[in-house]
């Protein structure tokens, strides 16, 4: 269709940083009523989102229920894109941090409300927010289904990290027991790190445990 072609084109000037071309075309698929056209919307909040533009949230509401949840999290990806490039802008963090409890909230069975739970956990992590990041990481790895496209090697990751690095909730014991859960995903990304923080706990705080 021509939604998909315009779609395609504007994705392509993307990967090339020409931001300006593909809003054009992102324009041109969104006026179309279709698949294409609703896949293009998102997009476009995600860039508003990720040039810093604030109260998009509402904007969500102009999708059905069950594309809702796709638009609020190409919002806070946005803001939390355009956070980690202007580390000094609080009100886009808790933008992206509103919109992603909003999502673990409202939506906690679907991929996205799941996903999300590890989004706002790793901000609350960075901004040192740790009781609050702890909850959501918990309530992540203890949830019976998962979605595929969440990354629960990270979650347990995450929280090797919050119990081995926060003075509140440090426990080696369950920070080891967190990065051993790391290494039950043998493809992850995250297990050689886990491996060099279990070595170290052990050597210096389970001595003669293991």
């Amino acid at each position: 269709s021509e939604s998909k072609t315009y779609l395609e084109t504007a994705l392509g000037f993307l990967s090339l940083g020409e931001e300006a071309k593909a809003r054009e075309y992102l324009n041109r698929a969104s006026e179309a009523d279709d698949e294409f056209s609703v896949k293009a919307k998102f997009v476009l909040l995600r860039l508003d989102a990720k040039s810093g533009k604030l109260g998009l949230a509402q904007s969500a509401d102009d999708f059905n229920e069950n594309e809702r949840a796709e638009a609020l999290f190409s919002i806070a990806d946005g803001y939390e894109e355009h956070f980690r490039s202007n580390p000094g802008k609080k009100a886009i963090l808790e933008s992206s941090k509103e919109i992603y409890s909003l999502l673990a909230t409202q939506y906690p069975e679907h991929p996205l409300g799941k996903k999300s739970q590890l989004k706002i956990a790793t901000l609350l992590i960075a901004d040192k927010e740790y009781s609050q990041a702890l909850h959501h990481l918990i309530l992540l790895v203890k949830k019976p289904k998962v979605s595929k496209e969440v990354s629960l090697d990270h979650a347990w990751f995450l929280l090797g990290q919050l119990f081995e690095k926060s003075e509140q909730h440090r426990d080696p014991h369950r920070a080891h027991s967190a990065y051993k859960k790391v290494l039950t995903y043998p493809s992850s990304i995250y297990a050689s790190r886990a491996k060099l923080r279990i070595e170290y706990i052990e050597k210096y705080f389970l001595i003669g445990q293991n």
